[in-house]
């Protein structure tokens, strides 16, 4: 890069020839200089051109990829609230429940619905699949009306395996900062897995422990466990 008289700047590109005289020494240089500065700034506005496609292929190619991960995944989370509907549904039919199981189911119902529908929004709000996150709502919830409403979605699924689930809470535990519903779905998805891989006459236990500044959420069962050489992938997508 140069500068001219005036200040501004140019690109040249300089070519040097040395004439020689009748001895073959050097007698003087001639130089040629010519201006580019056209040509660099096509080439700058070239580069820039394809940084931008480059950078619009990475996004289009993440939105895709985000987008169908965040399919796969709820999905994958549809499965639940279904099959509580599924089963609920088929037992509303039944003259041998009482007014106050019939309301009760009814209202296991209600949550498998509300349910599926939060997972329904996910998949319509196209900003948020774009953006691959979940939206959290956090707000005050009730650790032992998480765990009774985790119960009441895997109950079904629970005595049609021959598995019995029960719960386990510290007494007392304060109300947590969280997303309930979110808070559901994923011990549901715990508490399935665990029946999935539980003997029938096992059993399964849903729990909540009170740590003073924190409380840990669990899910226990007696099944065949996960071997040690796959604890590396435990958090790896659908593993």
């Amino acid at each position: 890069r140069c500068v001219r008289s005036d200040g501004s700047l140019l690109w040249s590109r300089f070519r040097v020839s040395l004439v020689r005289d009748a001895h073959g020494d050097v007698a003087f240089f001639v130089a040629i200089a010519e201006d580019i500065t056209p040509l660099k700034e096509a080439e700058r506005k070239r580069d820039g051109l394809l940084e931008s496609e480059h950078r619009a292929r990475e996004g289009a190619e993440r939105a895709t990829r985000l987008r169908e991960e965040m399919v796969a995944t709820v999905a994958h989370d549809l499965r639940n609230p279904l099959h509580v509907i599924a089963t609920g549904t088929a037992a509303l039919s039944s003259d041998a429940l009482t007014a106050q199981q019939r309301a009760r189911l009814s209202a296991t119902l209600q949550r498998a619905v509300r349910m599926m529908n939060r997972l329904l929004n996910d998949l319509l709000d196209v900003s948020r699949i774009d953006a691959g996150r979940f939206v959290v709502e956090r707000s005050p919830v009730d650790v032992s009306a998480v765990l009774a409403q985790t119960l009441e979605l895997s109950e079904a699924r629970a005595r049609e395996r021959g598995i019995a689930i029960a719960c386990e809470a510290t007494e007392g535990i304060a109300p947590v900062m969280a997303d309930a519903e979110l808070l559901v779905q994923l011990l549901c998805n715990l508490v399935g897995n665990s029946l999935k891989f539980t003997p029938v006459g096992g059993r399964v236990t849903v729990g909540a422990l009170d740590l003073g500044d924190q409380v840990e959420f669990f899910v226990r069962d007696d099944g065949v466990g996960i071997a040690p050489r796959d604890l590396a992938h435990l958090f790896d997508r659908f593993w």
